[in-house]
């Protein structure tokens, strides 16, 4: 998984300055979510035949079982020549995130789990880097951000004058992975998505958890790759964060 990630990573760092919007019939992408979709699935069909491979540019046939692969999440923020895009790979079984990686390229970070421990290595560094999730525990302290709710708009509205009036300066940042792995080492105390893609979160999701981090959703019912809505903290203000994003129901 590492090498695809980082193989796919180096070719998305060398297009995106000629990346290019191609309409298609499920949603905005680029010419290279289709050329990293391409490069992921030789790799990973190479190294395991047998496996199943799903992304977010080729149909979710068995999502139960194999691979859920985002090759760019976040196209919006690449093709607008901002930093926040990334590579997410996860393996399941019967349903379950068994392991997975993200690859951040742009800030050389790949995170890599086995659903027992998570490591983050830093490219431009020769050691793994220390990671840990935030201790802050006063919700008006915190920093939470969201995402975009393509299917209703106004969610995301109300969503975000929810964080404005009870967290600090939160933010919509059109990436599940990136927005995740910062609660991961610890920029951020939160993050919550409205109505997220399997592909999104299923190996966001795990390194999170594995790191000691809480990730339900809306209602509380334990995290799975395909939860049909997401609140991921640093545990201490999970309660909280369930609190307002069911608030919303009233």
């Amino acid at each position: 998984m590492e090498n695809a990630a980082v193989t796919a990573g180096s070719v998305l760092m060398n297009t995106q300055q000629e990346a290019k919007d191609l309409v298609t019939y499920k949603d905005f992408l680029t010419r290279a979510d289709i050329d990293s979709d391409f490069i992921l699935q030789h790799y990973l069909k190479k190294e395991y035949p047998s496996i199943r491979y799903s992304s977010e540019e080729a149909e979710l046939k068995d999502g139960k079982h194999g691979w859920i692969v985002d090759p760019l999440d976040g196209s919006w923020n690449f093709f607008r020549q901002d930093d926040t895009w990334g590579i997410s790979i996860a393996y399941t079984e019967n349903g379950l995130a068994k392991a997975g990686v993200v690859y951040l390229p742009k800030k050389r970070q790949l995170f890599l789990t086995d659903g027992k421990q998570v490591q983050v290595k830093q490219q431009t560094h020769p050691n793994v880097l220390p990671i840990g999730i935030s201790k802050r525990g006063v919700l008006k302290e915190c920093s939470v951000w969201t995402d975009h709710n393509k299917k209703d708009p106004r969610l995301t509205t109300s969503l975000f004058e929810i964080l404005t009036r009870y967290t600090r300066y939160p933010q919509i940042r059109l990436c599940c992975t990136a927005s995740m792995m910062a609660v991961v080492m610890g920029n951020i105390d939160g993050y919550i998505h409205p109505a997220p893609e399997p592909f999104d979160h299923a190996a966001a999701g795990l390194i999170l958890k594995t790191i000691g981090g809480e990730v339900t959703d809306f209602d509380g019912s334990p995290w799975h790759p395909f939860s049909k809505s997401l609140v991921a903290s640093n545990g201490i203000i999970h309660k909280e964060l369930l609190k307002l994003v069911q608030s919303m129901k009233k």
